[in-house]
């Protein structure tokens, strides 16, 4: 193994097989045997990861889809609750509203962001 000479030679100071006798063996550091360790049992302190927010893609061409069709008016502000009624469910935190490159006639929209 190459560790020194007589005193620590054969098994050079490693013992007998094992986890510490093989080349970069030895726990991790912070193990403690088995028992739950120090830096798991303390408190957690600090920010908690914010809610992810869940906005369901809404294209403006299927919204003009669905003003031409008649499932929104145009005339009035074009709420969640309007584009639920329409058809689009598949919203859970709200809906974001995706340009594309054919513009069309400014819509009033509340309460969605825009993309």
């Amino acid at each position: 193994m190459g560790r020194g000479l007589a005193r620590s030679g054969r098994h050079c100071g490693r013992g007998h097989k094992g986890q510490n006798a093989r080349s970069g063996g030895g726990p991790y550091l912070g193990f403690e045997g088995g028992q739950t360790p120090f830096y798991l049992r303390i408190p957690k302190r600090g920010k908690d990861p914010e809610k992810k927010v869940d906005m369901a893609p809404v294209p403006l061409d299927r919204l003009q889809h669905l003003i031409d069709t008649g499932r929104i008016d145009p005339s009035k502000p074009i709420t969640l609750k309007e584009i639920h009624a329409a058809g689009i469910r598949d919203m859970k935190d709200g809906v974001r509203i995706l340009e594309r490159v054919n513009p069309i006639p400014p819509l009033y929209i509340v309460g969605i962001g825009m993309v």
